[in-house]
């Protein structure tokens, strides 16, 4: 779907928080203020049980495919509504939901 890095010329190391990596799709502070302004596409709150830690910030990077934005440890912004859902449905369990999407690929 989106794909950061080179298919965003002069944009990319602003809009995605690893521009390096194109598989990440973490966006920056900048991306998702851009985001909200000018599309109307949607990105869903969801409030964690615990903060986010290292080995999740790397689970992210491997298994979301749709943008996401970190608001803070606990609070995480994903575009994609079945992430939403399923996070919501985990009750907010960033771990659990990664670990089981993990072992589902």
């Amino acid at each position: 779907m989106v794909s950061p890095g080179a298919d965003w010329p002069g944009v990319g190391h602003q809009w995605w928080y690893n521009s390096i990596n194109s598989n990440s799709l973490r966006l920056t502070k900048v991306g998702y203020a851009w985001i909200e302004r000018h599309t109307d596409l949607k990105l869903h709150e969801v409030k964690l049980q615990e903060k986010i830690l290292p080995k999740q910030l790397l689970q992210l990077e491997r298994l979301l495919g749709q943008p996401y934005f970190i608001k803070t440890l606990s609070n995480l912004m994903v575009m994609s509504e079945q992430d939403a859902v399923m996070l919501q449905l985990h009750g907010g369990d960033l771990p659990t939901y990664l670990n089981n999407l993990e072992a589902n690929q």
